[in-house]
């Protein structure tokens, strides 16, 4: 398995989701560190069904 430091994917940007409603409040925030993660896609599903 090749890491992502030895595939020099260091300088990619990382993966975010976030949920913001219309007045600008933050309701989910994540932010991965490594940039071949997924954000928890389910949290952000629940989140918006809340709203």
């Amino acid at each position: 398995m090749v890491s992502h430091n030895e595939m020099n994917l260091d300088r990619i940007a990382r993966r975010a989701a976030f949920v913001i409603d219309r007045t600008g409040r933050v309701h989910y925030a994540e932010v991965l560190e490594n940039a071949g993660d997924l954000p928890d896609l389910e949290a952000v599903k629940s989140i918006l069904a809340d709203l």
